[in-house]
């Protein structure tokens, strides 16, 4: 009974269901009574409180811990410290990391927690009440409001300021009215006019030099270094050890260990003014900003931006992707927008192409009442802030036109998104591919060679698709991640310039992955399709996988059915398609047989793929889809059968290159490049292996020199035999002999990541290497 409820309780954990995990995890902990088994228990329940911000909750299930293990447990003692933070008990916090520190000093993970909270205490306590920079006398309003949360009535703030703008709307009446201290910044002491005025006051370099000076405070000594986080700062070795320093004033590193600490104390002290200024929207970032911080944080960024908002519509004049064979060219969209809420901002949020784009006016209202709106030369950025009533009593209406320019080659993008005042905003993604006639025809090739015309049923195309079960087990996050990066259709798509150029370069290199991955996306489905076949299945009740080693037999229950489906081809992790079908294939869609190709009654059934051999495999039918086709056990039964690819791996890439925080991380300034750290002592160090040759030694030196030595990413490029995995493997016995280092071995298959260990570390471990004992990570 306990080991079910605990492998329930796990697996509603790792779908994120904390609070269906944590009661699961309550039952179970009814049925045991103590040992290693319940301190397990507890741990895991503790996460799961965690997660949900039931600190009490983790603090009682941490001391039940300590008590099983005498005081003794790492993780109950960094949960607790964690817990008391939460509650905000910092005191308490710090008393206890430091009672950990005495008992286990050689825990790095004790040392840390309590470094931190004392720097964090010694800045609270010395921050005075007559601080004014710090001390907030003036009530902002705290609501939260786009892009820094979602409405949950129908007053709405502003996202720049937190303030709330002036209009009715579909909240006419509730809304409430500024005050002057609404618009006024407290650092600067001074008050706007409007929401404008104050977001280009916080802009401002006065503004920003105080909101990020550690000023208001007496510090004894020089400032510390700009440009360096908490963790980087250090003690000169040369002062140490010699009592003086060549670059005295101008040396980075402190010059005692006092110094330090206030280093600490200061660079805490700062990034708690910039978090308050943050907190109430005086930090100065424009609207863009914050929106696309708020989507590159959010775990769903469905919640932030999206293409589709029930009861909005919105219509362009012509296709939002144009390609133009003039080098000199202009394009305008004029866009229609009708919504029971008011638009309060408009947008172009891409950096990259920004001189291209410009929003060229904007109006409101019926034709018989039209009022054109005030917009800068080359506006990027349109807020909506005075008063407005709706068309009609009823809807507002907007016809927004957006312009482009451009006098060179390539392909451009633009996102325009509409702000009606709550999260998601309305996004709708623009590209204009700007292409010389002599490249029209190649564009074109490489579309009809590129692009899958095999027809695909989907939900709402003449056909309605009955998924397998009515709860979907995807996460929140993967649902959102899906539904942001569609699938590509074959009649829409684009092929554009950026996949054509010679060079990846900073500018396509966006667009081109996109671009590709999509491409990539319609070959897998073009693969797939040589499986898709009308065929005569086997329905049955059981069935019985006999293996090399094991068998293993299935019954269906609950009305479930299992059917066995004979492939054309057989299955080969040697091919592409055979690859795909294996690894990619969880389900597959499914229609009675007819003889006009449609499905009888236009209903599709999502079917699972329970099992794959080498040239058949086995479905399982839900209760509902036996029902409704009338199936029963040890009967044939002719379908016709398209095989469905999981497109998330595809779409986590996708967000993976939207999420890039800084293209210097895949295009390093090679002006600069650093040298690796090379010694004769450590090209022919004893701990090397006699085996590697000279420039294996070299990869080796590079891969374990020191973190805080900057250098780009490594790759060891060669043919094949050439030793690229074993010498890999010998860095890595460098490094995991390093205090506090972790290494992350990634390989193409689960089974890979065993030959790996099992071929070049297991005998490593086995002779008394603890620190290389791999953690498993499996991926499903």
């Amino acid at each position: 009974m306990a080991a079910c409820l605990e492998e329930k309780a796990a697996e509603l954990s790792k779908k994120q269901d904390y609070q269906g995990a944590w009661q699961a995890f309550t039952q179970c902990l009814q049925h045991v009574s103590g040992g290693e088994q319940r301190s397990r228990l507890l741990l895991a329940r503790s996460n799961c409180a965690l997660k949900l911000k039931r600190y009490e909750d983790v603090l009682g299930d941490c001391k039940e811990i300590l008590r099983i293990f005498k005081g003794k447990h790492g993780k109950a003692q960094s949960r607790q410290i964690t817990a008391l933070c939460g509650l905000g008990k910092l005191g308490e916090a710090q008393r206890l990391a430091v009672d950990w520190c005495k008992h286990d000093a050689e825990n790095a993970a004790a040392r840390r927690a309590m470094e931190r909270l004392e720097v964090i205490q010694r800045a609270l306590e010395e921050s005075h009440d007559g601080d004014s920079l710090l001390t907030m006398t003036e009530d902002i309003d705290e609501e939260r409001t786009p892009p820094e949360g979602r409405k949950e009535d129908k007053q709405v703030a502003s996202p720049s300021t937190g303030t709330q703008p002036l209009g009715g709307g579909a909240a006419k009446g509730t809304r409430k009215r500024h005050d002057s201290n609404s618009l006024h910044c407290v650092y600067c002491k001074v008050t706007c006019r409007n929401k404008s005025d104050l977001e280009s006051h916080c802009r401002g370099e006065a503004h920003q030099m105080l909101i990020m000076s550690d000023d208001g405070r007496d510090w004894k000594y020089r400032p510390p270094p700009r440009g360096l986080n908490f963790t980087q700062y250090s003690i000169c070795q040369t002062f140490v050890g010699g009592g003086t320093c060549r670059l005295a004033e101008s040396c980075c590193d402190a010059h005692s260990d006092d110094e330090l600490d206030e280093w600490k104390e200061r660079f805490a002290y700062r990034q708690m003014k910039m978090q308050r200024a943050k907190d109430r929207h005086l930090q100065g970032n424009s609207y863009m900003e914050q929106l696309l911080e708020k989507w590159l944080q959010a775990a769903n960024p469905e919640h932030v931006m999206t293409e589709k908002i029930e009861g909005v519509r919105v219509q362009a004049n012509c296709d939002l992707t144009v390609t133009v064979a003039t080098k000199r060219c202009t394009h305008q969209w004029l866009f229609t927008v009708a919504s029971k809420e008011k638009v309060e901002r408009i947008a172009l949020l891409n950096d990259v192409h920004r001189a291209h784009f410009y929003i060229a006016s904007v109006c409101s209202g019926a034709k018989k009442a039209v009022r054109n709106h005030k917009v800068e030369p080359v506006c990027q950025e349109f807020s909506n802030a005075g008063p407005q009533e709706p068309d009609d009593g009823a809807e507002y209406s907007y016809r927004v036109k957006v312009g482009f320019k451009t006098d060179i080659f390539g392909t451009f993008r633009q996102s325009i998104v509409f702000d009606l005042g709550s999260e998601p905003v309305l996004l709708q993604r623009l590209c204009v591919d700007v292409v010389p006639v002599s490249d029209m025809g190649k564009l074109q090739q490489a579309k009809d060679t590129v692009v899958c015309a095999s027809k695909r049923w989907e939900d709402g195309a003449g056909v309605t698709v009955i998924p397998y079960c009515q709860t979907t087990t995807l996460t929140e996050q993967d649902q959102g991640i899906l539904s942001f990066y569609p699938a590509p259709q074959a009649s829409k798509f684009v092929v554009t310039q950026a996949v054509m150029e010679k060079a990846l370069t900073r500018n396509n290199y966006t667009t081109r992955m996109h671009d590709l991955l999509y491409i990539e996306e319609m070959a897998q489905y073009s693969s797939l399709a040589r499986y898709n076949v009308t065929t005569t299945l086997q329905v049955i009740n059981r069935y019985l996988l006999m293996p090399s080693t094991i068998s293993t037999a299935k019954y269906a229950q609950s009305g479930e059915l299992f059917a066995r489906m004979k492939l054309i081809l057989e299955i080969s992790e040697d091919t592409a398609p055979g690859r795909l079908l294996l690894n990619n294939v969880q389900h597959v869609l499914l229609a009675a047989y007819s003889a006009d190709s449609r499905p009888k009654d236009g209903k599709i059934y999502e079917v699972k793929v329970e099992d794959k051999g080498k040239s058949f495999i086995y479905l399982r039918f839900p209760k509902h889809a036996v029902t409704e086709l009338g199936l029963k056990t040890d009967q044939e039964f002719n379908a016709e059968i398209q095989f469905v690819l999981n497109r998330l791996p595809l779409c986590e890439k996708h967000h993976g290159v939207d999420k890039l925080p800084e293209m210097g991380l895949v295009f390093p300034d090679l002006r600069n490049m650093p040298n690796i750290p090379w010694t004769p002592s450590k090209q022919w160090s004893e701990k090397l292996d006699t085996r590697l040759n000279a420039k294996q030694k070299e990869a080796i030196v590079a891969m374990t020199t020191a973190i805080n030595h900057k250098l780009p990413p490594i790759l060891l490029v060669g043919p094949f035999g050439t030793g690229k995995t074993y010498t890999l493997a010998q860095a890595i016995k460098q490094i995991v002999q390093q205090e506090g280092s972790r290494v992350l071995v990634c390989t193409h298959s689960n089974s890979a990541a065993d030959l790996y260990i099992k071929d070049h570390l297991h005998a490593y471990v086995t002779q008394g290497c603890k620190e290389a004992k791999p953690l498993r990570v499996y991926y499903r």
